[in-house]
């Protein structure tokens, strides 16, 4: 922000005089207003963050030089900075009352944001995976290793995040092995140097918590004489004592690393190879419509795996010995709504999709295929434990791989049953979400009917259904129309959307519609030209099995 360092360089050897300050009353106020500060207040950052750019202390002392001030001014400065010491913008290294000429440290934040003049930089951000986690710890750390916290508000945070983000399961399973705040924070730290491939040494845990001197020798005696109780809880154990010096070197022991799975910062870039990660917020919130024989299964499902009532779905599962995944088949004609559903499904929940890309999935070379399955399922399950809330695994359009498996004639039938024989192993004992959609009806293989925990056929809409459609996209056509269109017209939501867009390119290329039903019949007219029920053209090569 340019008023800061105008408000720098007009108070310079100023003495805070008040006329020089009524002067620049407007630059001060722009300050102020970003701040949501007092003049005063407002003042005080100024001087104290253009130090901080010119390269000099940001110090109280340095202030008073700055103004050609009294040391006795000192008190004041100190008082006005007071709110953004409690806001963690800034830090006092030397109590105020012991030393009113301190210098102060200033948080990574509050400088981006006065240098982009926005706020956006001053907000945690979302953390939805245990990478987001490690990163959010690394900034509290890097803020301890700079003074702006004291060791007992570092233990106090770490421990809070790991607190609030305890469906992670980093998270879960540090709380699980530690009995205190100190115990979490020291574990995260471990965790931590694990991902960024750094030793786990003595050194590297303690050196950049900076605990104080009781804290330090504490923790350096329960390490080297294997007391900790992380160490007694078998969430680390001992790797060597190779250093000159005696120093200790740990590791992660195997069931927190089964736990955590993968904590490779580049994972999303490694993995998912054949997955398409959808995030909800992507997803453009819609109201669907269904018919009456569908709908009370299809919200169900969207209950079912609604965070909370998913996990508890999951722990009862476990309980009872049976596998904890949700496996639904949308099948039925084109354009009912099967991908949308899905979409939907996500967006009400929260839950990432990973969308399976079933042409990548096939490969021309013998054992490609099949090796692309296994490592999508892998993924899959990579996945789970990376993300906060679990993922929706999609396959679209999944006629291909859902088949009735084949007699073997040829080299391909071997490979598409081999194929099919890894999704039914997977699906047996499937964790997680597993959404299918398929257009076809009859030719469903036996064996994954019987993995599938929920089949919804998706049919056309009733002409019910179909006028609530009509309703949601033509609000300016009259109810009479919409009512003689629903009835007349067996039309699927996807044809009545592609009917809505052609509309729309008619407005955008002629500036208006007619609004009547000869209008309204031509479009359709087109839009179902390749749609007669007695006389469907196949486009394209018709394969049989000979």
């Amino acid at each position: 922000m340019d008023s800061v360092e105008l408000v720098f360089m007009a108070l310079e050897s100023s003495n805070l005089d008040p006329a020089i300050i009524a002067k620049h009353s407007n630059a001060i106020g722009e300050v102020s207003t970003f701040l949501n500060c007092s003049e005063e207040e407002a003042i005080a950052f100024c001087l104290l963050i253009q130090l901080y750019y010119n390269r000099t202390r940001p110090s109280i002392n340095e202030i008073i030089k700055h103004l050609e001030a009294k040391p006795s001014v000192s008190h004041n400065l100190n008082e006005w900075l007071a709110p953004f010491v409690s806001k963690k913008w800034i830090r006092p290294k030397i109590n105020p009352n012991n030393n009113p000429l301190t210098e102060y440290a200033i948080s990574d934040e509050i400088i981006q944001a006065v240098n982009t003049g926005k706020w956006s930089h001053m907000n945690r951000e979302e953390i939805n995976n245990q990478v987001d986690l490690i990163i959010q710890f690394n900034k509290l750390i890097s803020s301890r290793n700079r003074d702006l916290l004291t060791y007992a508000e570092l233990v106090k945070e770490s421990a809070d995040l790991v607190k609030s983000n305890n469906e992670i399961p980093i998270s879960e399973i540090i709380l699980d092995n530690s009995n205190d705040d100190e115990t979490i924070m020291l574990a995260l730290k471990i965790c931590a140097l694990k991902i960024n491939s750094e030793e786990i040494s003595e050194t590297n845990i303690i050196d950049s918590l900076k605990p104080d001197y009781r804290a330090r020798i504490m923790m350096v005696s329960s390490l080297k004489n294997n007391t900790n109780s992380l160490i007694t809880s078998n969430f680390i154990s001992l790797k060597t004592n190779r250093h000159f010096y005696n120093e200790s070197e740990f590791d992660l022991c195997d069931k927190v690393l089964g736990t955590i799975g993968t904590l490779d910062q580049n994972f999303e870039l490694t993995s998912f190879k054949s997955l398409q990660k959808i995030l909800p917020e992507n997803i453009t919130k819609k109201v669907l419509q269904f018919n009456s024989t569908e709908e009370a299964i299809m919200f169900k499902m969207f209950d079912l795996v609604k965070e909370k009532n998913f996990k508890t779905f999951c722990k009862r599962m476990t309980g009872i010995k049976m596998k904890p995944g949700v496996t639904i088949l949308l099948h039925g004609y084109p354009g009912t709504g099967k991908t949308e559903s899905v979409l939907q499904m996500a967006k009400k929940s929260g839950r990432i999709i990973l969308k399976a890309d079933v042409s990548s999935i096939r490969n021309k070379y013998v054992g490609d295929t099949e090796k692309s399955i296994r490592e999508l399922f892998v993924d899959y399950k990579k996945a789970c434990k990376h993300y906060k809330k679990i993922p929706i695994l999609l396959f679209n359009e999944a006629d291909s791989i859902l088949t009735t498996r084949r007699s073997v004639e040829r080299g391909i039938d071997q490979m598409e049953n081999t194929m099919q024989n890894i999704i039914l192993e997977e699906l047996e004992n499937f964790e997680g979400i597993f959404v299918a959609t398929t257009n076809m009806e009859l030719n469903l293989d036996k064996a994954f009917d019987r993995r599938f925990l929920y089949k919804v056929k998706m049919q056309k809409p009733s002409s019910k259904t179909r006028m609530g459609i009509w309703k949601s996209k033509f609000k300016t056509f009259s109810d009479s129309i919409l009512q003689e269109l629903s009835e007349n017209y067996e039309l699927s939501g996807g044809q009545i959307d592609n009917v809505a867009k052609k509309i729309e390119v008619d407005f955008l290329l002629n500036g208006s519609v007619a609004k009547d039903i000869g209008y309204l019949k031509g479009v359709i007219k087109s839009e179902t030209s390749l749609d007669s029920a007695n006389n469907h053209r196949v486009i394209g090569f018709r394969i049989t099995n000979q």
